[in-house]
């Protein structure tokens, strides 16, 4: 009879196998497992518990070792993973050297991280994802030259390494330089073809920097490509508003904000349209509705405030100034003035809660 301790060993031992994993997943023509192994039902420390015990038994033991770190590395205990991952490397072994970076990665230690990279490299030159987890360390402690430089040489061996294009990306926006940026996913349109990603960064990147006949072709093509992207629609109603078919944009806009209810772009979006034409009533409804998906949105928040006093209701404007000075007391100009209208109007026991909420926001 086995003891528990062994039941558990053999458990963590036989599911960590490449057996396991070809029994477990490989499905029959009906999509039925074909061998089922139960799963275990122990806690995570209770296995760390045991693996400790039989590894001061059997200190030579690779296999429970492995699973140790493996275990550690699931309960974020990185520092006691790392120790496991180095009694573990072994010289010309490239798996035990990439999972004791993976340990140093994971404690952030990213110094350390390219360190043990480095020592592989000499060893693996044409291994392109050596480059590019360096390249990731390398942004990680902002040193984005030398990240730029990683990423390159990974394309260099592998020109369809899409990630390594995707770092490069990250990088100019980084920089906020969105002329590069436009460039990399120009030149990932080249080697992959349309894929939708693609083109719902472009419409987003052309939009922002206003340049709206470029804007309007990319942001047509990422809404085709990707129709249930929020921001896809929201950055094509932009543009045809900023090209004066303000007709065109308040329809995609409100239709933006239907179908994406709980998205506080969309929301806040449609919010700008209908308070620039001074619908204020259908623009605080949009407002509302993004502070539901996003209660500290801040524009949203400034919108409401504004919106919901042009239709005179100064309770619910009240509320959004007050929560507005928590995040920007930048508002503070704003919401006097709104307090000298009150009084101009006669509206003396609103005048005298804004004033209260404006001495509040000083503080």
């Amino acid at each position: 009879m086995l003891s528990l301790q062994s039941k558990i060993i053999l458990i963590l031992t036989f599911t960590c196998s490449p057996i396991y994993l070809s029994a477990t997943e490989k499905k029959s023509e009906t999509g039925s497992t074909k061998a089922q192994v139960e799963k275990p039902k122990y806690s995570l420390q209770q296995k760390i518990n045991i693996l400790q015990g039989r590894l001061e038994k059997e200190p030579s033991n690779k296999k429970f070792r492995k699973v140790l770190a493996k275990l550690y590395m699931d309960s974020k205990e990185y520092t006691k993973a790392i120790s496991q991952y180095q009694q573990l490397l072994e010289d010309g072994n490239l798996e035990s050297y990439l999972d004791l970076a993976s340990a140093y990665r994971a404690d952030k230690n990213y110094l350390s991280e390219i360190r043990i990279l480095n020592q592989l490299i000499p060893r693996y030159p044409n291994y392109p994802n050596l480059y590019y987890l360096q390249a990731n360390a390398y942004v990680k402690i902002d040193k984005h030259d030398d990240a730029a430089i990683k990423y390159r040489k990974a394309l260099s061996i592998q020109p369809k390494y899409e990630k390594a294009y995707w770092g490069i990306y990250e990088l100019f926006q980084l920089k906020k330089n969105n002329y590069e940026s436009r460039l990399v996913l120009h030149d990932m349109i080249k080697q992959f073809g349309d894929k939708p990603k693609f083109y719902t960064e472009l419409c987003r990147l052309f939009t922002i920097d206003n340049y709206f006949e470029e804007s309007l072709q990319s942001c047509q093509v990422a809404v085709r490509l990707s129709p249930k992207t929020a921001e896809n629609h929201v950055y094509l109603g932009i543009t045809q508003q900023h090209k004066q078919n303000k007709v065109q944009a308040e329809k995609i806009l409100s239709n933006a904000a239907r179908q994406f209810p709980k998205n506080a772009f969309a929301q806040e979006s449609a919010g700008k349209v209908f308070e620039e034409k001074e619908n204020y009533e259908l623009a605080s409804r949009y407002y509302t509705t993004c502070l539901k998906a996003e209660n500290d949105n801040l524009n949203c928040l400034k919108g409401a405030a504004r919106t919901f006093f042009a239709i005179g209701k100064y309770k619910n404007s009240l509320a959004a100034y007050n929560k507005v000075c928590k995040l920007d007391r930048t508002i503070l100009t704003e919401f006097k003035k709104q307090s000298a209208l009150l009084r101009i109007h006669g509206k003396s026991d609103w005048h005298e809660k804004f004033t209260q909420g404006i001495t509040k926001c000083y503080y």
